[in-house]
């Protein structure tokens, strides 16, 4: 009978798997609403009322790509 050896994991190492797989779940939501947001502003579709919405396109374009950027600032300070 053989005995499967699996190392014990400590908290600290499960709390930055956890944060690993978080990061990219972020990163990867972040990277779908880019290109959802921008094929959007590139299609420059209007409401209803007949109000483009490029401008809240670009509103939204900005905010994900400052989000991105902020995530990527704190992962390279904090390793």
């Amino acid at each position: 009978m053989t005995q499967n050896y699996t190392q014990p994991t400590t908290e600290a190492t499960q709390i930055e798997q956890s944060f690993y797989l978080t990061s990219e779940a972020v990163h990867k939501y972040l990277k779908d609403k880019t290109r959802e947001w921008q094929r959007i502003y590139n299609q420059d579709p209007v409401t209803d009322a007949n109000n483009s919405l490029k401008s809240y396109a670009q509103g939204r374009l900005t905010s994900y790509v400052e989000m991105t950027a902020h995530l990527l600032r704190m992962e390279k300070e904090n390793g």
